[in-house]
């Protein structure tokens, strides 16, 4: 059964995408999409902690 942490953190995931498909599609500058993808990563370290959001960086090969 999925968890509804295992839910969270997917959504997330789509929100960072969307956030880099935004940029590289012009709609919205650098500085905004790096905000948009702190305030995600941010939401996710105080919901899960910290092995959580390695787990949410680790899938994008950063």
């Amino acid at each position: 059964m999925i968890t509804e942490k295992e839910t969270t953190v997917a959504i997330m995931q789509v929100d960072v995408m969307q956030a880099i498909d935004d940029h590289y599609s012009g709609q919205i500058s650098k500085p905004e999409m790096d905000n948009r993808i702190t305030a995600i990563w941010k939401e996710c370290e105080e919901k899960y902690g910290t092995d959580t959001l390695n787990e949410l960086i680790d899938g994008y090969n950063l």
